[in-house]
């Protein structure tokens, strides 16, 4: 067995070829601890259950200084909240105020529609019953009837978009119907009149929301 010890930025790192259950966590390769001597990252040696989620043997597991699951990066494709995810996927658990988010490594179709990939940013929200809650539109498209866009396209939709930030992202109810989307085109929909680059906000029932301003 090799093992490597180094000290990284307020991180201790450990390397092993050999599998060590550390802190009741099944490890091996690459371990890194906080200076409290709290695991603090690992890849796991086989398929382990944290919290109400199975992480496949190979994933990197990233913990918080109290025990607690922060973040993933799965090795193969994964359900979370019933929603499969791709390999490589970055998920994270209790950030941006979700239970559930994620980075896709690459352009994905789920639940029929093309995801943007991340690296940045808050991730993409899953609720609990695995129903997408936002999402960064790859391409254009009708959603409810909805023509609804994610771009950022200055020359098309006007210098306001850069400013609008996450806003650009499609958002759902927890039962799949359009909450809010940033318009592709000019629309006159339930009797009101929307030009492209504006947010349009529908209630649970689909019935646009006037209580929110243009």
């Amino acid at each position: 067995m090799m093992v490597f010890i180094v000290v990284c930025s307020c991180i201790w790192c450990f390397q092993s070829k050999a599998e060590q259950i550390i802190q009741g966590i099944p490890c091996k390769g690459e371990v890194t601890y906080f200076k409290s001597n709290k695991l603090n990252s690992c890849f796991l040696s086989k398929d382990f259950t944290i919290d109400e989620y199975v992480l496949p043997a190979g994933t990197k597991l990233f913990l918080n200084e109290n025990g607690k699951p922060s973040r993933c990066i799965i090795s193969k494709e994964t359900p979370f909240c019933g929603q499969s995810l791709p390999a490589q996927t970055n998920v994270f658990f209790g950030m941006w105020g979700e239970k559930v988010s994620f980075w896709l490594p690459q352009n994905t179709m789920i639940q029929g529609y093309l995801i943007g990939a991340s690296d940045d940013g808050p991730g993409t929200p899953l609720y609990a019953n695995g129903k997408l809650k936002e999402i960064w539109l790859v391409n254009d498209m009708l959603i409810d009837g909805v023509p609804c866009t994610s771009s950022a396209n200055i020359f098309k939709y006007g210098w306001h978009v850069i400013h609008m930030g996450t806003e650009r992202r499609v958002r759902f109810y927890d039962n799949g119907h359009l909450q809010r989307a940033m318009l592709s085109s000019d629309i006159i929909i339930q009797g009101h009149s929307y030009k492209k680059g504006e947010l349009i906000y529908f209630d649970k029932e689909g019935k646009i929301d006037l209580r929110v301003k243009k």
